[in-house]
């Protein structure tokens, strides 16, 4: 989520297979933006829209999480020039957040019109700066880094029936030298893995074949309710009464790491 409202502390486990510690060496506690928004359910200050910057895509769930800044910025737009219009909204706020990272595709225009749209969330995959690796990083949700390893080195094995098929091996292949696993909680929880090239392979090559290998790239169906300005207009219209612009600027700040 983009907005969380709890913090963790202890070991819950990794993006990989690491298992999570048993739950009493685990715990909780609210954070910062968890306060603002308890603070809103018990009508201590005005309505905060976590809901609609959250999403929700667990389980089947269709509701995509957007950027809290753009949301925000959306929303301040609608109490400032009641007048303005869907398509302006749209641009302002019809930008989705994952926290993996990840780069998002589909139709924007569609998404943003509550329609169900296929969405392409896809790893960064760079070149290194002496060619001599390609580098995946920011690896999608709803897939472990480890399970990404595993199947890059499975399409970088040689299969028995390569001798039979060899047109089909170049296809589905991968020129993989070596394949090493540098994520750390620390400096890539989201994922590291160094792709070596065979030699005699541009690494350019290589990039373009690891963008199209399951794990590096994984879809996710999403729809909204309704379309995307009409539920931040009316999500402002349900608490026009009350101070909205404060409640959105505590909640800004809390997403931020600031101090009120």
């Amino acid at each position: 989520m983009p907005v969380g409202l709890v913090h963790g502390q202890g070991n819950f486990g990794s993006r990989g297979d690491d298992p999570p510690a048993g739950s009493r060496y685990t715990e909780a506690r609210i954070s910062p933006a968890g306060r603002v928004a308890l603070a809103a359910e018990r009508g201590q200050i005005a309505a905060v829209p976590i809901g609609v910057i959250n999403g929700n895509t667990y389980r089947g769930g269709l509701r995509p999480p957007f950027r809290p800044d753009a949301i925000i910025a959306a929303a301040r737009e609608v109490i400032r020039r009641p007048g303005v219009t869907g398509k302006e909204l749209a641009g302002i706020a019809c930008q989705l957040l994952f926290l993996t990272g990840c780069t998002v595709s589909g139709d924007l225009a569609a998404r943003a019109a509550g329609r169900r749209v296929e969405l392409r969330l896809q790893a960064r995959v760079s070149i290194s700066g002496d060619r001599a690796a390609v580098i995946i990083e920011n690896i999608p949700p709803n897939i472990s880094t480890d399970e990404t390893a595993r199947i890059i080195a499975s399409r970088a094995s040689v299969p028995r029936w390569a001798g039979d098929h060899p047109g089909l091996q170049r296809i589905t292949g991968l020129p993989l030298a070596d394949l090493r696993d540098e994520t750390t909680d620390r400096t890539s929880p989201f994922g590291r893995l160094i792709c070596i090239p065979r030699r005699g392979t541009d690494p350019e090559q290589l990039q373009d074949m690891l963008l199209q290998v399951p794990g590096v790239y994984t879809t996710m169906p999403v729809k909204l309710s309704r379309p995307l300005p009409r539920l931040i207009r009316e999500w402002v219209q349900a608490s026009a009464r009350e101070d909205l612009l404060a409640s959105l600027t505590a909640l800004e700040r809390a997403a931020n790491g600031k101090r009120s």
